[in-house]
């Protein structure tokens, strides 16, 4: 195999597994950033966001709702007030016009009573809303505090990662450096072809890779020849 000679497989067998090291970093960052927990969390948090604001918006449409039927029942109130003053200290004596005042009052009696059951219905609304934004509030300071647990873990997570990734990388200039650009496009073109793990090292006679045992007459040769040998099962070299 032209531009890697046997003498740099152990420096490449190195920067393979720190290239290993360095894919699992990123990939664990990678799953860091798109935490399914974290997403899940982010997504109940803003329905119940949601949900309080549309609570919080309908409390604040009765309550002036409210206030309008208290004032149209002041209003009322005082008109009645004078209407009885008119009629009750003989402020006037024509017939017809009493009778008028009559029937007006007891019109007003009749809207002052529905008036009355409006604003009881809509203080009971208004106390259940009250009630229900409280509890919806608690879900969503305490669906906050998980969240901000969560991301506060996951970042520490992510920084231990990225400081782990940077040594790596750090590790494989190291490493690089020592290496001819030569042998460096040859192993870059092998890992594009087999995947990052293209060197296997012998151990107790077997491939590091794979795990089958070298036949002895290969074994002798990896050992002893300056010839770039394969593993018979699996491809990779062999040092």
């Amino acid at each position: 195999m032209a531009d890697i000679t046997r003498e740099q497989l152990p420096v490449l067998y190195k920067l393979q597994n720190i290239n290993v090291i360095i894919n699992d970093l990123e990939k664990q960052l990678a799953a860091v950033s798109a935490s399914p927990a974290l997403a899940e969390v982010s997504a109940k948090l803003k329905k119940a966001i949601h949900n309080l604001k549309l609570t919080t918006g309908e409390l604040e449409a009765k309550r002036q709702m409210l206030r309008q039927k208290e004032l149209d029942l002041a209003a009322l109130e005082s008109e009645n007030k004078n209407l009885e003053t008119t009629l009750y200290q003989g402020q006037s004596r024509n017939v017809r016009e009493l009778n008028a005042l009559q029937k007006k009052l007891l019109l007003n009696k009749e809207k002052l009573t529905g008036l009355e059951e409006e604003i009881l219905t809509l203080l009971q609304q208004v106390e259940a809303l009250e009630e229900s934004r409280q509890k919806e509030r608690k879900q969503a300071e305490i669906i906050s505090a998980e969240y901000n647990r969560l991301a506060g873990s996951l970042n520490a997570e992510s920084a231990k990662l990225q400081r782990e990734l940077e040594r790596a990388r750090q590790e494989r200039e190291q490493v690089t450096v020592t290496l001819d650009p030569s042998c460096l496009q040859r192993f870059a073109r092998l890992t594009q072809d087999k995947g990052l793990v293209v060197i296997a090292k012998i151990h107790q006679g077997t491939c590091s890779v794979c795990g089958v045992e070298i036949p002895p007459g290969l074994l002798t040769t990896v050992q002893k020849s300056d010839r770039l040998s394969y593993c018979e099962s699996c491809g990779r070299l062999l040092f």
